[in-house]
Parts: structure tokens; sequence; C-alpha cells
């Protein structure tokens, strides 16, 4: 799929995000929309599915997000299904210690929070229920959820990781001033976590708000760093695999694995990929599943070798039907005809709530669209009753 072919794209760990222009519903008048999207952008190999996002491996199963939904499928990729169908978009499912069910972040209800559902199928039971964003960072041994949340900060920059168990009814706040992309220790003895929140592909981002992993004790809070250059890296998605830490790390060119281990202090490379960086790595089963070049890897740190798995995903692929719709979030570019305009052109004159995001409005002479996002100037078309098309740039209104 290409990016010009998409409205929205909302990917990973941390969202990026692509929005495009909105307009205000009071200046179009009623009418449907049609879209029609390039059936050729989006060709699916359906025995050889690609960007399969962000998986999770048990010791029978992986999961992962694909067309806006959770997966499961068997270790080998075979034998995938649908596991959530809303329409809302689900993001960030970790396995639970026995694999029987999967936690979940889902914006089913206007805001994102957690939700478990058994991988046999079933109603997904929903954990969390305050206002901010609730992203899921997988279980600790004793089957509670590990969630980052923003819910009690006072500001952008902070974020608090937290715990909440199936069958309790509120979270408990982990004792880290800031933190998320964290993994509990198998032996529930230490936390792995982020101290800042991953730059999301700034290519060999070196500065103040580098990523860095960093390692506590639930005992006595004690803190270990992962070691790095003297020039910065970037160190996410902290794993564990019995005593040793796993992560992924720029640190020598592209996002490869690496291993930490905190009784000698070393920090090795496990794999040299040049082409495309390793995202959303997880681990499970003494097994690492992460995505690269379009495809879902598993690494064994036991013999140091990645294999590829082939997922046949048979989606329908609902975004991608020609279809008309009423949705203005769609909308990039509107002309009304003259006629339909009406002899008041000129006499009425309308903006939405903020000339920042967009505007729209009837200009003397034609009807003029904004389609910018700028405080200053906006790209402008207008079409004159002659029926000639004009382009320019609209100012702001005065203060």
């Amino acid at each position: 799929m290409t990016q010009s072919h998409i409205p929205a794209i909302v990917a990973e760990k941390f969202y990026w995000k692509v929005t495009m222009s909105r307009l205000d519903p009071r200046s179009l008048l009623p009418a449907s929309l049609l879209v029609l999207w390039s059936a050729g952008a989006f060709a699916v190999d359906p025995q050889d599915t690609l960007l399969l996002a962000q998986p999770d491996i048990s010791e029978r199963h992986i999961t992962f997000v694909y067309d806006g939904d959770v997966w499961v499928a068997n270790r080998d990729g075979s034998g995938a299904y649908r596991l959530t169908t809303a329409e809302g978009q689900e993001s960030q499912p970790h396995f639970s210690p026995d694999g029987t069910s999967i936690a979940f972040s889902g914006n089913y209800d206007g805001n994102v929070d957690v939700y478990v559902v058994p991988i046999a199928g079933g109603s997904p039971k929903r954990l969390t229920w305050h206002s901010a964003d609730d992203l899921v960072e997988g279980f600790d041994p004793r089957g509670r959820i590990v969630f980052s949340s923003q819910s009690d900060v006072q500001s952008s920059r902070d974020v608090h990781l937290f715990t909440i168990d199936p069958q309790a009814a509120f979270p408990e706040r982990l004792p880290i001033p800031r933190g998320m992309d964290a993994a509990v220790s198998p032996d529930g003895h230490a936390i792995a976590y982020a101290q800042t929140p991953p730059q999301s592909q700034w290519k060999s981002y070196r500065g103040g708000t580098a990523s860095r992993i960093a390692i506590m004790s639930f005992a006595d809070h004690a803190l270990t760093r992962v070691p790095q250059p003297p020039e910065r890296c970037n160190d996410v998605n902290a794993m564990w695999i019995g005593g040793k830490l796993y992560f992924a790390s720029d640190r020598h060119g592209e996002f490869n694995l690496h291993s930490f281990d905190p009784a000698t202090g070393e920090v090795r490379q496990l794999t040299s990929y040049q082409d495309f960086p390793v995202l959303n790595a997880n681990a499970g089963d003494g097994q690492i599943i992460f995505e690269q070049a379009g495809h879902l890897r598993v690494f064994d740190p036991a013999t140091s070798n990645a294999t590829t798995l082939r997922v046949a995903v048979a989606s329908d692929l609902r975004e991608t039907r020609p279809r008309r719709v009423s949705n203005l979030d769609y909308v990039r570019n509107v002309s009304p005809a003259p006629a339909a305009i009406g002899p008041d052109v000129g006499r009425r004159s309308y903006r939405n709530r903020s000339w920042r995001r967009d505007a729209a409005r009837h200009e003397p002479g034609g009807f003029a669209l904004n389609l910018g996002s700028s405080n200053r100037v906006a790209p402008a078309e207008v079409l004159r009753p002659d029926g000639r098309r004009r382009r320019g740039w609209v100012d702001p209104p005065p203060p």
C-alpha cells in the first residue's frame, strides 16, 4: 500500500500517524462522497501476507495486528484467524503467561483502553476506564497486565507504568518516575523499561532524548542502565529470556537485536540487518519474534538463527473496497458546481472553530475552500460562477 492512497496510517508501537485535512461539515452541501482507490495499490498475497505488525509469541501460537484487528496463528504461521472484529483500532497484543488469553489496547468507545480476550474467542473484557490512552506492554509472571499511561501526569512528556489483574477493578502504579516499553523479568524481581519514549523512526537520532533502557529491582529500587556508546544510541523493546535482557538498538547503524547480561555487563549484537530495521520485538517461550522488511521473523538465541514465517491471512480488507462514504475524514478536495452554490454567494461566510485546522467559506465571485493547516496563509481553490477554477492563497481572518 502506498501512503498517497491511505487517509490515515496508525502504526506501531508509539503510533506514527498521518492525518489528512478535515473539512467543517457546516461548510459543505449535503452529498454522498464516492471514494475511488486504486486496486493495484492494494495487491496482497493471501499465501504470504506482508506488513503483519506488533507480533508476540507463545509456546503454541503467534499473534499480530493486521487490517486493524488482532489475529492469532499457529507457531509456524499456519492457521491464521481473526480474533477481534470491532470497528475500532486494536494494537499491542500480548499473550498471558499460560498462553490462553491475549491482552491488547483497543479503541472501542472513543478511547484507547486495556482489554483481554481468550485466544479461543469471545467478548473482550475492558479493564481500564479513564480518559488517557493505555498501551499494553505485556504480562508479569503473576498474570497481571503491565501497561503505560498518562492518566495521572501533569506534563505530556511524562508517562507512568501500571499493572492490573484481569480479575481486579483498579490498576496499581509501579514505583517508577517515568517509564514505558517495559518487561518484567521471569522471576518477577526486576523490570526493564525505557526511560524516555522511543523516537519514531528518526534515523540515527543522538539527541538528549535518545531512548535508554534501565533495569529496576523491585526489592530495593536499585537501578542498572544498559551501557551505551559515548555518542548515545536508541535502545527499545526490552524483553527477558532467562536472566538476560534482549532489546533492539541502532548503536551500530540500523536497528538490530542485542543482548545484555546484567551479571557481566556484556552487550552483544545478535542480528546484522542493514536494509530495514528490527521493529516491535517481543519474546516468549525462549524465542524472539519481530518485524523486519515486511516479514515476521523468529530469532532463536540458542542457535542464533532467524526463521522467516510465511503467514496466510485471509482478510476482506474492507478499508480498500471502493464504496460510498459520508465520513468527512476522507475528504481531500471539494469543488461545488456554481449552480449548487446558490444565489447568496458572497453574502455568507463560514469558518470552523479553529482556522489552524481547516476552513471553508463563500467568497464574492466564487466558492473558496481552504485545504491547508496553517495559521498564516492557506492554499485554496475557488470555483467561479463561470465554471473556471482559480488557485491561490487565503489569508487568515483578523484577530
